[in-house]
Formats: structure tokens, sequence, C-alpha cells
């Protein structure tokens, strides 16, 4: 099954100017309840590292950000969130 908002994201991106536009903000909660909005980077979908990847788990997003960052450690503690 493939995802119908893969290839409008994808045209979204393509279309944009914007430099910003693979930098997504994620809204979370640290573990004393403070909300923290912080910035990810878009690196595209599963199917575009992994070519033969099924349609299902190619749809998959890929984010990353640097693994000593304060967010990682409050994500763990509570993985609930908001991307915008």
């Amino acid at each position: 099954m493939t995802t119908p908002w893969k290839s409008i994201l994808q045209e979204s991106l393509s279309a944009s100017t914007s430099k910003t536009a693979k930098w997504p903000q994620l809204a979370t909660v640290t573990p004393q309840n403070t909300p923290r909005v912080r910035t990810l980077a878009f690196r595209g979908f599963l199917s575009e590292q992994i070519p033969d990847a099924d349609p299902e788990t190619g749809s998959i997003l890929i984010f990353t950000t640097d693994a000593r960052s304060a967010k990682v450690t409050e994500i763990q503690g509570n993985n609930a969130g908001e991307l915008c």
C-alpha cells in the first residue's frame, strides 16, 4: 500500500525555495513538563536510502539530530511530540 501524502510532501519540498524547508520543528515536553520546540533535519524517505524497501516501509520519514543534544535524552524519557 502506498501512502497518498508522500508524493504531496515530495512535490512540496521540490517546489520550495526555502533553505529551511527540510528543517521541521518538533514540539516535545521535558521531564519537568516544560514544553520545548526543537529543530530536526529531514533526510528523506527510507525508500531513498534502501531502494528495494517495500512500499509500506519505504514511506518512513528519516530525521537526524545531534545525538549529544538534550532533546535526545528528553525524547527517550517522553516520546510524545508533534512535528510541524
